[in-house]
């Protein structure tokens, strides 16, 4: 079995993303927790695929409480340890898969793009779409950055 190294950005995008949950009250973190974790993550190629996607901070702040409230993720209370929802962790899944893919020896916040980007799950693809965005935009932009071919729709 091969280690993965998992760079700081990664765990401070995963820390944001908690940080978030806390911060709007949810019970567990969501995808829209890890998105707004990586745009609150600075100086990451995470931040400007998003970013180049017109994808902001106080966008998602607007959009993802929608989503998530739809999606019954809001409670008024939390521990200290926030887990995550069921979505969330598919995207965690799909971040390590897209680094295995590209044959990286780390992780960092890019391939949790890759991620979200990936995920089929309703509410992430509805939010996307609220931001004016979608999976395969984010996929060929971290792919294109990084020196990859676009993925093929």
């Amino acid at each position: 079995m091969v280690d993965i190294d998992y760079d700081q950005k990664w765990g401070e995008a995963l820390t944001e993303a908690q940080e978030t949950a806390k911060y709007l009250g949810y019970r567990k973190v969501t995808p829209g927790c890890i998105l707004i974790g990586l745009l609150r993550t600075e100086d990451t190629l995470a931040e400007l695929v998003l970013r180049n996607e017109w994808v902001t901070f106080e966008n998602a702040l607007k959009i993802v409480p929608k989503i998530d409230r739809v999606s019954g993720s809001r409670n008024s209370s939390y521990g200290d340890d926030i887990p995550y929802d069921n979505s969330a962790v598919n995207i965690v899944d799909l971040a390590k898969q897209s680094g295995v893919e590209m044959e990286h020896g780390y992780r960092g916040p890019e391939h949790l793009v890759c991620g979200l980007g990936m995920s089929e799950e309703p509410e992430v693809v509805k939010m996307l779409g609220l931001l004016g965005t979608n999976g395969s935009r984010l996929n060929d932009g971290v792919r294109n950055l990084l020196g990859f071919p676009r993925t093929v729709a």
